[in-house]
């Protein structure tokens, strides 16, 4: 099931409220890590396994090393109850309270909700990409 779609969400005693949409994509245990550009990244734990074989892939020189670093480094397996997901007290210097919570075909991304908007307000021309 691919996770699509966006919307607000907060910081609430140390946890985030998912979509029924997104925890059904995800199911019940995940793994959660920093993500690129500031965001932290939730996985299912099927899409985290394909995900590690990717790093895995990546040559062992150093960029390599410290790419696999920072995201196994990072990386916490929890579960969501409730339709909340838990933010590991190392995680959670990364968010504010506002956020985003986007679904990104194979993962969830959880942003700030100003770098969000930020982002959003980007030319579409700086991401084209052949073919699409």
């Amino acid at each position: 099931m691919y996770l699509y779609g966006s919307y607000d969400s907060e910081l609430y005693d140390n946890s985030i409220k998912l979509s029924k949409k997104h925890v059904l994509g995800l199911g019940y245990e995940c793994v959660i890590t920093r993500g690129y550009d500031g965001c932290l990244y939730l996985f299912s734990v099927d899409e985290w396994d394909v995900f590690v074989e990717k790093l895995n892939k990546l040559p062992f020189d150093k960029k390599g090393r410290d790419v696999r670093r920072y995201f196994c480094a990072n990386a916490h397996s929890t579960t969501i109850a409730n339709n909340r997901i838990k933010i590991p007290d190392e995680l959670h210097k990364h968010i504010v309270d506002e956020l985003v919570v986007v679904g990104m075909i194979d993962r969830i991304e959880i942003w700030n909700k100003s770098d969000y908007e930020t982002f959003c307000n980007t030319d579409i021309q700086e991401f084209e990409f052949e073919g699409i």
